[in-house]
């Protein structure tokens, strides 16, 4: 059964790390993670590509194309963060509906993490 979390968006940048929005994305029955809805733009890889794969891919375009990253953190989807259906529906109403889409890795990135792939 999938739930829904409000969690915040974070930016990589020139080294920094900052938060600039807050999106709500669904994490289904396998830990499948899906964007709900966002103002923002995010990443999202083909299904069969190896979310490693995917990770490092998108975060070397990112970084070359635009210059930052966009993720979010695995330790912000907690009890504390779950939503509502009802929530859910309430914030596509006030902000548009998007489509939703699989986002690179699931998302479970971490600052550690981020910070050793743009190295690489």
């Amino acid at each position: 059964m999938s739930k829904f979390y409000k969690v915040p968006l974070y930016e990589y940048r020139n080294n920094e790390i900052s938060k600039i929005d807050d999106v709500i994305i669904e994490r289904g029955w396998l830990g499948v993670t899906r964007e709900i809805v966002s103002e923002l733009y995010i990443d999202e890889y083909r299904t069969g590509t190896s979310p490693e794969y995917a990770k490092k891919e998108v975060i070397e375009n990112d970084m070359q194309n635009r210059g930052y990253y966009l993720f979010v953190r695995r330790e912000d989807m907690k009890k504390a963060n779950l939503v509502t259906p009802d929530q859910v529906r309430e914030y596509v109403t006030t902000f548009g509906e998007r489509p939703i889409r699989e986002v690179v890795c699931n998302i479970y990135e971490t600052e550690r993490k981020i910070k050793s792939k743009i190295r690489d």
